[in-house]
């Protein structure tokens, strides 16, 4: 239909090059997901931490543990 006119279209104007873009986005997606995985990490050690001292403060209440360890002494 173009040569009906007397234009060429030529493949050389539609060319072009994707590899940086490509490249850069996979760049990003790693860091990403590196970032989302250190977050994740992040918040199960605060949970475990937090666990950890609630356990430590209120341990002797929740589980009667040093009665019980008494009882076994005396």
């Amino acid at each position: 239909m173009a040569e009906d006119f007397g234009e060429e279209i030529t493949t050389d104007e539609y060319e072009f090059d994707e590899t940086p873009v490509d490249g850069e986005k996979k760049d990003n997606k790693i860091w990403i997901i590196v970032g989302g995985v250190l977050v994740i990490l992040c918040c199960c050690c605060a949970i475990v931490a937090g666990g950890l001292w609630a356990l430590w403060e209120n341990g002797d209440a929740w589980f009667d543990l040093a009665s019980q360890i008494t009882n076994l002494l005396l």
